[in-house]
C-alpha cells in the first residue's frame, strides 16, 4: 500500500486483510516493546525476487525505529523464505526513505521502467544483503543504539 498522504492504521488494516488470499505475497507484522511498530512486505514473488515494502506506525516514526523496523524485516525475508532479490521503487523527493534505503544498502538500478515519474527503483540481493550484515558496523551500531534506546 503505497500513498502520498498518512496512512491510518485502519486503512492498512483493511489493505492487510484484502491479502489472506494472495499467495504471491507476505505480509509480516513487526512489534516492538510490546507495540505494533509496522509491517514488511514481498509482493509479486516470482523466481526468487519479490517487491518489498514496509509501513511504519506513528510509535515507530517518534522513537526513530524505522530502519529497525525494515532492517528485521528485510533480514527475515532474506532467511526465512529464501529471496534471491528484494526491489521496490522510492521517491525521490521523499528523502527519509531514500537515506533508510542507501543505509540498508538498496542500490539505484537501471532502468527504472515501471516507478513511475518521480521514482527511481532499487534492489538488493541476498549476497549483497549477507555482505552488509557482516561488514556495515555503522549500520548495526545505528540498529542496536535504537533498540537500547527503545527497550
Amino acid at each position: 500500500m503505497t500513498s502520498d498522504r498518512m496512512i491510518t492504521s485502519d486503512e492498512h488494516r483493511r489493505f492487510m486483510d484484502s491479502l489472506k488470499l494472495n499467495d504471491t505475497s507476505i505480509y509480516v507484522r513487526i512489534e516492538r516493546g510490546g507495540c505494533f511498530a509496522g509491517v514488511y512486505s514481498l509482493n509479486d514473488i516470482v523466481d526468487g525476487a519479490a517487491l518489498g515494502g514496509f509501513w511504519v506506525s506513528e510509535f515507530t516514526r517518534q522513537r526513530f525505529l524505522a530502519l529497525n523496523v525494515v532492517f528485521q524485516g528485510m533480514d527475515y525475508m532474506f532467511r526465512t523464505y529464501g529471496i534471491g532479490r528484494i526491489y521496490g521503487c522510492q521517491r525521490i523527493d521523499n528523502l527519509g526513505t531514500v537515506r533508510l534505503n542507501a543505509l540498508l544498502g538498496l542500490k539505484s538500478c537501471v532502468p527504472s521502467a515501471g516507478c513511475g515519474e518521480g521514482f527511481e527503483k532499487i534492489e538488493i540481493t541476498r549476497l549483497q544483503w549477507d555482505q552488509i550484515i557482516f561488514q556495515a558496523p555503522k549500520l548495526l551500531k545505528l540498529i542496536n543504539r535504537a533498540e537500547r534506546l527503545n527497550p
